[in-house]
């Protein structure tokens, strides 16, 4: 007897801040529930460094439990890398008076059909605040927003938008919904009144970490076609500021207004269109820093020793990207002279964009 397994499908984290393209900042789980449906269906599941997969199993070259239905597979998403999301745009926590945000992502569509699409990200090809869900308890209260009925639904596959519950609240301030004995998965929340929606996302072991995935297969899929899903993360893009500390006095300021004559940073842009094709850092005098830059350079003089005079400060004028290992070239200039290597890229991951060098 011979058993081997093969690619159903593959889940692969991009993320455009490392130089590789991709991330090996998660680690990924089955839930219960799937554990039981890959025991079911002879499927296998392993983590990879920069995603996961999940194969099938043939015995002497036959698929001995094919699929006859649709399965419903769900995987916890746990964030390894504490300073993810120093260096990655996911668009704030967002708020939500109903709990907590957290990740939900899936491949299947509001109509109910298995999306053949392979970016698992909502919308614009990477991950942003439309992949998050509020994360609720199994019984919720809910603003009724002056509307006259609270329903709830969720999407199944087949089928699409299929409704749960709907709650009368005409006059009332609050609704009271309970979710007990519902299935973990994605719900939606509709107001009607003003018509308002929520995203949800309900697990009865209240612990999806970072996020969750949700995908489904049913028995049309293609065994020999493995498919590749990806999630695809974008970096963020900071105004850097470089402060230049003077401590060897090797320049004068004007004394009006603390301009040096001739030292500015000139701009060259990394290779592979990682940086825009141009950028200005302008030194920004004392009487145009703020209340924040200003008491970074007393605090920062008083530990060196110098005077605040003796640190400048040049700020680029647009948002610039932050890389792994990016190819940025900045060069202290005196006139046509370089007075200084290329100056330091920012470490993204110190979730600052102020980067200090010594003159």
């Amino acid at each position: 007897m011979t058993r081997e397994y093969k690619i159903l499908f593959k889940v692969l984290i991009k993320h455009d801040y490392y130089q590789s393209g991709q991330s090996n900042d998660f680690e990924f789980a089955p839930t219960l529930e799937t554990i039981r449906l890959m025991e079911n269906h002879d499927l296998l599941f392993r983590n990879e460094a920069c995603g996961f997969y999940m194969a099938y199993k043939k015995t002497n070259g036959q698929l001995l439990r094919p699929l006859t239905g649709t399965l419903r597979l769900r995987f916890s998403i746990k964030l390894k890398n504490p300073d993810f999301e120093k260096f990655t745009n996911v668009g704030g926590a967002g708020s939500s008076a109903l709990g907590t945000r957290v990740f939900y992502f899936t491949n299947l569509s509001e109509t109910g059909d298995i999306n053949l699409a392979t970016e698992l990200a909502a919308l614009g090809g990477f991950v942003s605040n439309n992949d998050k869900a509020t994360l609720v308890p199994t019984n919720i209260t809910i603003p009724t927003l002056g509307s006259s009925s609270v329903s709830l639904f969720t999407y199944k596959a087949s089928v699409g938008e299929e409704a749960v519950m709907t709650e009368v609240v005409t006059g009332k301030q609050f609704a009271r919904l309970s979710l007990k004995g519902l299935p973990a998965g994605f719900y939606g929340t509709r107001w009607l009144g003003p018509a308002t929606n929520e995203r949800l996302y309900y697990d009865p072991e209240n612990r999806p970490g970072f996020g969750v995935i949700e995908i489904f297969k049913d028995q049309t899929l293609d065994y020999d076609t493995p498919i590749t899903y990806t999630l695809t993360f974008k970096r963020k893009e900071q105004v850097w500021s470089y402060y230049l500390m003077d401590k060897s006095n090797k320049f004068t300021p004007d004394i009006g207004n603390g301009a040096v004559s001739g030292l500015s940073l000139q701009y060259t842009p990394g290779s592979g269109s990682i940086f825009p094709p141009s950028a200005n850092f302008p030194q920004i005098l004392p009487g145009s820093q703020s209340d924040r830059e200003k008491a970074l350079i007393s605090s920062t003089a008083t530990g060196l020793g110098i005077a605040p005079s003796k640190i400048y400060l040049f700020k680029s004028d647009v948002a610039l990207p932050s890389f792994e290992r990016g190819e940025l070239k900045l060069k202290l200039q005196n006139g046509a002279s370089t007075l200084l290597p290329p100056l330091p890229l920012l470490d993204a991951r110190s979730g600052s964009a102020d980067i200090f060098v010594n003159l």
